[in-house]
């Protein structure tokens, strides 16, 4: 742990008071929903500080919520990786020829949530 940064420990310990807390909430499936929602919108928008930081919280959630709705999140993660070497590909192959700026992210059906955030 000595290695860590105070950053890296910060988010350790956010990431284990938050799934603490999860413990005590009553209506877990709307914890679980904002968590989907919240994690889309920093994953599609490029908003998240660390990947790692994210998986570790993925997987801290994993032994309280169980393997079901987290492979939801992973599948998130699997697309976004995806989605990346895809683009990657394209701008390797075609990208160069024409001068059109894109970017497209797969999303796998099932794994990311179909509501939307409304505004605040």
């Amino acid at each position: 742990w000595q290695s860590q940064t105070s950053g890296q420990y910060q988010r350790r310990v956010h990431g284990d008071h938050v799934v603490m807390l999860y413990g005590y909430i009553r209506d877990k499936d709307v914890f679980e929903r904002d968590y989907q929602l919240f994690l889309s919108n920093r994953l599609l928008q490029g908003l998240s500080q660390s990947e790692q930081a994210e998986k570790s919280m993925i997987g801290k959630l994993k032994t309280e919520c169980g393997y079901q709705w987290t492979s939801k999140l992973e599948g998130m993660f699997k697309d976004v990786q995806l989605s990346s070497e895809l683009m990657e590909q394209w701008k390797a192959t075609v990208g160069g020829d024409i001068a059109v700026e894109l970017s497209v992210n797969v999303c796998t059906t099932g794994s990311w949530p179909t509501s939307t955030m409304s505004a605040c």
